[in-house]
């Protein structure tokens, strides 16, 4: 079957999906540098909201199964990280979310599937993937902290 056999508009679909795929290959390949200034101030409501979020799990135990948001934890650890300027290991940001990795590795692919984190080989050691917010992961938790009080 030739590409004139194939309607138009399912080759530019195709095409679409090809592009897309490509961006974000070319995006996962480099971290995400801090382009919004004055972001300390988000940063802060982000390290009280996760250390809250740790401080119930102490004193309710239950391993973060009772108040358990493991997206949630991972997009706060990775905005702090983000807001540091230090991009995190894939495993780090499993242990931040304080729920078993697999867990976690199924949340930071459901959090990649929507657009808000990306992860790309370490430039040092192949072996491990590192993670970050993409830039509308950091503009959608700017967002949503500037509306926290």
């Amino acid at each position: 079957m030739s590409s004139l056999d194939v309607p138009l508009d399912a080759q530019v679909a195709e095409l679409q999906k090809a592009v897309t795929a490509l961006v974000l290959q070319l995006t996962a390949m480099r971290p995400v540098e801090c382009p919004v200034k004055d972001v300390e101030h988000e940063s802060v409501k982000a390290r009280k909201l996760y250390a809250e979020r740790r401080r119930r799990e102490k004193h309710f135990g239950n391993d973060g199964v009772l108040f358990g948001e493991p997206g949630w934890d991972i997009l706060l650890d990775l905005f702090i990280a983000y807001e540091k300027g230090t991009p995190q290991s894939v495993s780090a940001t499993c242990i931040g979310a304080c729920v078993p990795q697999t867990t976690a590795l199924r949340w930071i692919t459901l959090l990649e599937r929507e657009g808000l984190v990306h992860s790309w080989p370490d430039q040092r050691d192949g072996r491990y993937r590192m993670l970050g917010l993409t830039p509308a992961g950091v503009e959608k938790m700017i967002r949503y902290l500037k509306d926290c009080p």
